[in-house]
């Protein structure tokens, strides 16, 4: 059903003249929200683990609590992304341009639901990142060696990618979910 809702945006877009200012506008906000749900899904991993408590043990109200705190801190970052001279605002822009590139050089044109999940997954990428390095960034043993736990939390950041593009492939729910969210931000 899902699935559906999003091929029938897919008609709707694809109907229409594209050119990479309109990519940009309407893939963006997946590309954020993948970002949020990145940035929660660093904060529910970073605490769990330095508070000993297993994902098999968070409860809900615990889930809740740390994804509000990963939301509060995620706010000011988002103001980032709309500014293309930082570091995010410009990895944002990158992302973006290779998904237009893909869809106008490539694909004459013509968007696929590929172009829509990609940049979720590419958001997510980011917002695990950012939300390690922001984390990172508190202890000061970090300061020593940036390049370092730069290239520690972008290792860790893939592998992380990488298991939800897995659970996105094999369990219909947490596709769902992800599709919820593209559809979400396709509004």
């Amino acid at each position: 059903m899902l699935k559906e809702q999003l091929s029938k945006k897919l008609e709707l877009f694809n109907n229409q003249a594209i050119d990479d200012q309109k990519i940009d506008i309407l893939l963006r906000p997946i590309l954020v929200q993948g970002m949020q749900r990145g940035f929660q899904a660093a904060y529910l991993y970073i605490i769990g683990v330095s508070s000993g408590i297993e994902p098999a043990a968070q409860t809900a109200a615990w889930v809740d609590h740390i994804e509000a705190l990963a939301n509060e801190r995620f706010t000011p970052f988002v103001a980032e992304i709309e500014q293309i001279k930082t570091v995010v605002g410009k990895e944002v822009v990158s992302m973006l341009s290779e998904e237009a590139h893909a869809i106008t050089a490539h694909q004459d044109n013509t968007m696929k639901i590929q172009n829509f999940i990609m940049p979720y997954f590419n958001g997510w990428f980011l917002g695990y990142y950012h939300a390690l390095l922001a984390m990172l960034a508190a202890d000061d043993v970090t300061q020593v060696d940036k390049l370092d736990v730069q290239k520690k939390a972008s290792d860790q950041a893939m592998q992380a990618v990488e298991v939800e593009r897995r659970n996105f492939q094999k369990q219909p729910v947490y596709r769902d979910s992800v599709l919820r969210d593209i559809l979400t931000g396709l509004q």
